[in-house]
């Protein structure tokens, strides 16, 4: 289905030859994910998925913190012009670089992987305790350099999807950390919606640029909804929202916009209904595939449960993250997002593999 209506989404293009240039990322993306769903014997072990994600993540933040010299949009004014002073520095150098580095890109990719560095992290292993101190401290390590990097890209998006992250994965491994945080932050987004109002504190929830604030993307979303409902079968062609919405869908105030800015309406729009249901069926599959794996482990921590309690954290924090972004669509990262699905499908298989690898007699297997 996603094939067809890629196909179908570059045919329909007022420029094809530019949708299929941007369609080359879910391209690789949806190859990846077909090798690791149809080829067990690529599919990596826990250990060396999380080892490679791991990698993968820490420099993801390298080269986007590098790549964010060009737009230096940070949280603490002398970092700002530290920033600014690198890029008079490097010059013509920081134009060169491709916008798979702007923030909410650089955002979305990090908030896809953290949770795979993060959980082997804080949870024991398998090795010695002297080596798996060591390990430990590594992946923590690399967690606080993503995490200092997501927090310096000012997407507040990827702020709330990394939250709801948080709590899925306390609630997959210690959900006693669940009873505690999860009533402070309602308390303390309570207390923001008081203390700011109703608009301000919707402002603040979606964008650090108050232009591009709540209201602004009410209209983006109003008009991908009309996109949409006209071109519901074909999409407006993949990765032609911005031409499409500047010439046939013009804003009030002349705002145009890249993206719809929500992952799901984007999809709709890029691939049409047929690419957008079967989307969500791989989505659903993947859900699926890793809560079986997470209810079906022993509540004894293992490998295989740190994985598909990663890959649950994960898939909760996209989802929740496309609400408001599309970050990890359409651009030269996106076929990370495969990577995630293809793990979390592959979950089912390496769970049913281990119940028929474990003796007749084994408790688990009786029952």
């Amino acid at each position: 289905m996603l094939m067809g209506s890629l196909l179908i989404g570059i045919l329909a293009s007022p420029f094809p030859s530019r949708s299929a240039s941007a369609a080359m990322p879910l391209l690789l993306g949806l190859a990846l994910l077909a090798l690791l769903v149809f080829r067990p014997a690529a599919r990596p072990s826990p250990r060396r998925a999380t080892d490679t994600l791991a990698l993968l993540g820490v420099g993801i933040a390298a080269l986007g913190f590098v790549g964010m010299l060009a737009k230096p949009t940070v949280l603490f004014p002398s970092l700002q012009r530290m920033l600014l002073a690198l890029q008079s520095v490097l010059g013509v150098r920081l134009e060169r670089l491709p916008d798979t580095f702007h923030p909410n890109v650089v955002a979305g990719a990090i908030l896809l992987l953290f949770p795979f560095v993060l959980v082997p992290g804080l949870a024991p292993g398998p090795l010695p305790p002297h080596l798996d101190r060591v390990r430990r401290a590594l992946y923590l390590g690399a967690a606080s350099i993503m995490a200092a990097v997501l927090i310096l890209t000012q997407s507040r998006g990827a702020y709330l999807g990394l939250i709801v992250a948080g709590l899925v994965l306390s609630a997959s491994l210690k959900p006693r950390l669940l009873l505690l945080f999860g009533p402070l932050l309602c308390i303390g987004g309570i207390a923001a919606y008081a203390i700011l109002g109703g608009s301000q504190f919707g402002d603040a929830l979606v964008s650090a640029d108050p232009a591009q604030g709540l209201a602004w993307r009410r209209q983006i979303w109003a008009v991908g909804w009309r996109m949409a409902e006209d071109m519901s079968l074909t999409g407006i062609g993949f990765g032609q929202f911005h031409a499409v919405q500047t010439v046939l869908y013009p804003l009030p105030l002349g705002e145009a916009a890249g993206h719809v800015h929500n992952l799901y309406l984007q999809i709709l729009l890029d691939l049409g209904l047929g690419g957008s249901i079967g989307f969500l069926i791989i989505l659903g599959l993947a859900w699926a595939h890793s809560l079986r794996a997470l209810s079906n482990r022993p509540r004894t921590l293992s490998e295989h449960r740190h994985l598909a309690a990663a890959c649950v954290a994960s898939l909760a924090g996209m989802c929740t993250h496309g609400l408001l972004d599309a970050a990890v669509w359409g651009n030269k990262a996106a076929w990370l997002m495969w990577i995630v699905l293809g793990l979390a499908i592959g979950l089912a298989d390496q769970e049913t593999a281990r119940g028929r690898s474990r003796p007749l007699g084994d408790s688990d297997a009786v029952q």
